[in-house]
């Protein structure tokens, strides 16, 4: 079995990759608030007790019990194993920032990059926080951890998923591909699930139409914001905006 623990910010396609892995490659088991939550920083040495995850229901007592069964504790045994033998990986999701920024805020209630510039401004520094951890924890697994582009996946599916088939040497045992069906919500969503939620247009992405909820002046507010350095390495260019 392959373990991969999952990474991202909120609305950075979490859950469209969980789905992506799970139903295109063989014996994978995406690790997603086990060991922590996905949205949580990388913490270098795991907290195997599971006394400090991030959600009590998938927490655990190390002798083999659990309050609840989301996890037996063979899984945990196995998955200590891998990482002790450096067979435990990392797929790490990142979203256009922009893009991610306006996801983001419509969660939350915040629909005017105009109007809550305050709490834009917070939400900034906190991507910026994440994916600067995310960052260490690739430098420090470059065979193991790996970003990926949401909109690599939108534009170019096939390919990229030969190459996430590359670098978890992973076989192929699908080929279902959500980006031009579905709108993924949900991590704990199947394919049969996903097929029933509505449709969206991948090409809101691809062609960059969240850039008109922005004016001018919010992109001159926010964009020397972000870490220029993580813009460089997660392969984002603010400037040609």
């Amino acid at each position: 079995m392959n373990y991969i623990k999952l990474y991202g910010i909120g609305k950075s396609f979490t859950n469209y990759a969980k789905l992506v892995l799970t139903e295109n490659f063989e014996n994978v088991q995406v690790l997603v608030d086990f060991l922590g939550s996905k949205h949580m920083a990388w913490p270098e040495e795991f907290d195997w007790s599971g006394e400090s995850w991030e959600k009590k229901i998938y927490r655990y007592k190390y002798r083999g019990d659990s309050d609840f069964n989301e996890f037996p504790y063979e899984l945990l045994v196995k998955v200590k194993l891998a990482y002790e033998k450096n067979e435990l990986y990392y797929f790490v999701c990142v979203k256009h920032p922009l893009a991610w920024l306006i996801s983001y805020g419509r969660s939350f209630g915040h629909h005017s990059p105009s109007e809550d510039q305050d709490w834009f401004t917070k939400m900034i520094l906190y991507w910026n926080k994440r994916y600067t951890n995310w960052r260490e924890l690739i430098e420090s697994n470059p065979t193991r951890a790996c970003i990926w582009q949401y909109e690599s996946f939108l534009q170019e599916f096939y390919i990229t998923l030969s190459w996430v088939a590359d670098f978890y040497d992973l076989q192929l045992k699908g080929s279902f591909n959500p980006s031009n069906k579905v709108k993924v919500v949900g991590q704990n969503a199947t394919k049969e699930q996903s097929l029933m939620i509505k449709k969206f247009d991948p090409n809101y992405y691809l062609e960059c139409k969240y850039l008109d909820l922005f004016s001018k002046d919010d992109l001159e507010l926010y964009i020397p914001l972000f870490d220029k350095s993580l813009l460089d390495f997660l392969g984002y260019d603010l400037s040609a905006v």
